[in-house]
């Protein structure tokens, strides 16, 4: 397995992002976390926990959104101090958690009220698009865990 680099973007619109992502998105060697106008009134860290594999590029799209969609929740809703993206392998899957201090929810009583408020459901489609599992854990006051689990890619005599 290739160790991967974790880049995190931060950047204020659309044209911009573009600009910054798209190129890094093509390297396999590169994981790109996309922040929305970052906020120096919250810390973010990222963590690597050990060598992390090469994701086929449509797996890689697909989680860079849902941890962008994670964090944006993590920016309009949560009002927390911190957060933290984590890369992970267990159990022969790739497990990235996005994990806040903020006031928290209860998932279960979360009603569906329409447009926009889609961000959950479309965060379990990208994930489950891609052979991966979707989990939430919240409670009030307590922060928020959102945790994507991928396959880890299959190697075949080294190719893909």
């Amino acid at each position: 397995m290739a160790t991967v680099d974790v880049v995190v973007v931060a950047y204020n619109s659309r044209d911009e992002l573009r600009g910054c992502v798209e190129p890094l998105a093509r390297d396999p060697a590169v994981q790109v976390i996309v922040v929305d106008n970052a906020s120096p009134d919250r810390s973010l860290e990222v963590v690597e926990d050990g060598e992390l594999p090469e994701l086929p590029p449509t797996t890689e799209i697909q989680l860079m959104w849902i941890v962008q969609e994670a964090l944006n929740n993590v920016r309009n809703h949560a009002a927390a101090d911190s957060a933290t993206v984590r890369f992970s392998t267990e159990d022969a899957e790739l497990v990235v958690s996005i994990d806040d201090d903020g006031c928290g929810f209860t998932p279960e009583r979360r009603a569906r009220t329409g447009w926009p408020h889609f961000g959950l459901q479309t965060m379990r489609e990208r994930a489950e698009a891609v052979g991966g599992r979707f989990e939430i854990e919240s409670r009030p006051e307590g922060g928020t865990q959102v945790r994507v689990r991928l396959p880890l890619p299959q190697s075949n005599g080294g190719t893909q």
